[in-house]
């Protein structure tokens, strides 16, 4: 007998800057008893960068994948419920198991009817030039069950897919950029200037004025219909012809030491160090 679909409903919400909570709800009178959520995220970097990182989750969903070693049989001690992560994402797997005899006090009852899943911290540093990450809660796996009642049924959950924008700020005091460390007034430079990407290029501060991760003439002379230095050489910010990818020491000014290097707080900055030099690793901007 099928149960209406509007039995259980899944959400996520941002929690603070960095993380996303996954919640649940359901009608009066349902329990779910294991949970299946595929989670993506647009980076498509979960594994290689370790995009996600799990903080608590709820304890009345204790039951996970991890926690026996299917293929040895043996018992592992309590650890995560993700499972089958990829570049893409992951799957979160959770059920529930009680009993009014369990010998631990936080077993002994169901679940309630709605709640906080797990929480899930983004690591910001793969945000990119644009500061955002969006994360999905995308779809359920039907292959571990998808959402499961307490009486065994499989249902189709309201509310998916669930996705949150987080949005950070991919220049930041304190952390180096291009062999760069990024001040206070860097930072604050960054905010007036309206926070441009190419500031978070791999090779702004060497030089590459049009973002295609080498530096030679066409960024000083143009010839792509790209920003270059020539164009916007003796401009400063709020100036039309200001080129925010060719401000290489982030001063709000474009002129000699952008070309040529000179400013203590840029070691190694300007074209002319940097010429004929291909940045790596480095995306290209189109």
């Amino acid at each position: 007998m099928s149960v209406p679909a509007m039995a259980v409903n899944i959400t996520a919400a941002k929690s603070d800057i960095n993380s996303v909570i996954i919640s649940y709800s359901c009608s009066p009178g349902e329990e779910v008893r294991a949970f299946a959520l595929e989670v993506t995220v647009s980076d498509k970097s979960f594994v290689s960068a370790k995009t996600i990182r799990l903080g608590g989750w709820d304890a009345n969903y204790y039951v996970t994948p991890t926690n026996v070693g299917f293929t040895s049989g043996a018992v592992r001690p309590y650890n995560s419920p993700i499972v089958a992560a990829d570049a893409n994402g992951c799957i979160i797997e959770m059920a529930s198991l009680y009993a009014s005899n369990d010998p631990c006090v936080a077993h002994k009852f169901p679940p309630p009817s709605s709640g906080d899943l797990v929480k899930l911290y983004v690591n910001e540093a793969l945000a990119g030039g644009d500061g955002k990450i969006t994360v999905c809660v995308s779809q359920v796996n039907a292959k571990r069950g998808g959402v499961v009642l307490v009486n065994a049924t499989s249902v189709a959950p309201t509310g998916l897919p669930a996705c949150v924008d987080l949005v950070f700020d991919c220049l930041n005091e304190g952390q180096v950029c291009g062999g760069v460390l990024i001040t206070a007034a860097k930072k604050a430079n960054w905010i007036t200037a309206g926070k441009p990407a190419s500031w978070c290029h791999a090779g702004h501060f060497a030089g590459d004025a049009n973002m295609d991760c080498l530096v030679n003439a066409v960024d000083i002379v143009g010839g792509t219909g790209k920003p270059n230095f020539k164009a916007a050489f003796n401009t400063t910010y709020g100036v039309p012809a200001y080129a925010p990818s060719c401000d290489t020491n982030d001063d709000l000014a474009i002129n000699a030491v952008d070309l040529v290097g000179g400013d203590p707080t840029c070691v190694g900055c300007g074209a002319k160090a940097n010429f004929n030099q291909t940045i790596t690793p480095c995306i290209p901007v189109p």
